[in-house]
């Protein structure tokens, strides 16, 4: 049975270039569970309405212990604004076998939206996920046109 935190390796390696921003990799997330409830069962990360919609904790410690097993890394951004997940080759090996233990269906519904996700700005991310989960909205402190 695949561990929550193994669906972070799953959508850092659905993104072309193996990275994912904070917010992309939240969001991910949050899609692959509320947009197919039936595959991923109360053992999974819980979103709570944040600062720019759903959000976990849990997934950002989640990170930081994979990181500190050496299956993937955690850089600043160029500008140093805002941290870089990324898969390093340790954590594609450990991809291998855990593609095997899910569905065909469900690995390229991440694809997806990893692919989605990544075509969208952070305004047009945020502005999508609100219009769809309004409820995710209340706590907000995004500015950016919906």
């Amino acid at each position: 049975m695949m561990k929550k935190k193994d669906w972070i390796f799953i959508v850092l390696n659905c993104s072309k270039d193996k990275t994912l921003s904070p917010v992309q990799l939240q969001k991910s997330l949050f899609l692959l569970k509320y947009m197919n409830p039936d595959t991923f069962s109360n053992n999974f990360y819980n979103f709570i309405p944040y600062h720019y919609g759903p959000f976990c904790l849990q997934i950002y410690e989640d990170a930081d212990f994979l990181k500190s097993k050496n299956l993937i890394n955690i850089n600043t951004n160029i500008i140093g604004r805002w941290k870089i997940y990324s898969i390093n080759d340790k954590g594609l090996k450990y991809v291998d076998i855990l593609k095997k233990k899910i569905k065909p269906e469900v690995y390229d519904y991440a694809l997806e939206i990893v692919e989605w996700i990544k075509s969208k700005s952070f305004s047009q991310l945020i502005s999508a996920i609100y219009k769809q989960f309004p409820e995710f909205k209340v706590n907000s402190v995004f500015k950016g046109s919906l």
